[in-house]
């Protein structure tokens, strides 16, 4: 709540202030924000679909404005697809509420959308008519914790993909 955040006292609000003399409030806390969250809705399949955000326990969606293959990258991984096969601008149907980032500029290198550039969050001149949507790659992604070194040595890695069907390998050089 608002009487959580410092401040210098409270005053007595008839002093004769009117509409034109209202103040906004920021606070901030020292704690880290809580993580950014993504989805697709309104596609075709669960691999493709209308982008949202979900900041601050809202979502949001996305103005296509400054959207490219390294933003759309980003967003697949973030939700475990190993790439990205496109982006759209268009045909989804319109939602309400929030369009929470425009300009957004990833280097592709990103682990969230929220460490990429933009313009602010919820800084946007954009309509729904201009969010944006992506398709992700179906491949299979591997999450490892293992590091990996370059050599001229070949290597091989085995898994077990499904429950009943062999393992694979693929090789790395």
């Amino acid at each position: 709540s608002i009487a959580e955040c410092a401040h210098r006292g409270w005053w007595n609000i008839y002093l004769g202030c009117s509409n034109k003399d209202l103040a906004g409030v920021v606070c901030q806390t020292n704690e880290d924000p809580p993580p950014v969250q993504v989805r697709l809705a309104g596609g075709r399949s669960d691999n493709s679909g209308r982008l949202e955000v979900r900041f601050h326990g809202q979502w949001g969606t996305v103005c296509k404005y400054g959207w490219d293959m390294k933003d759309a990258e980003v967003v697949c991984r973030m939700l475990g697809y190993p790439g990205v096969q496109e982006y759209i601008t268009t045909s989804f149907t319109r939602v309400k509420g929030i369009i929470w980032l425009m300009y957004v500029g990833c280097t592709g290198r990103e682990t969230s959308i929220a460490d990429c550039s933009h313009n602010g969050w919820g800084n946007t001149i954009c309509y729904h008519s201009e969010d944006v949507g992506v398709t992700c790659n179906m491949g299979t992604l591997i999450k490892t914790k293992q590091k990996c070194t370059a050599s001229n040595v070949m290597s091989r890695i085995s898994c077990k993909l499904m429950q009943d069907q062999p393992t694979g390998f693929a090789h790395l050089y």
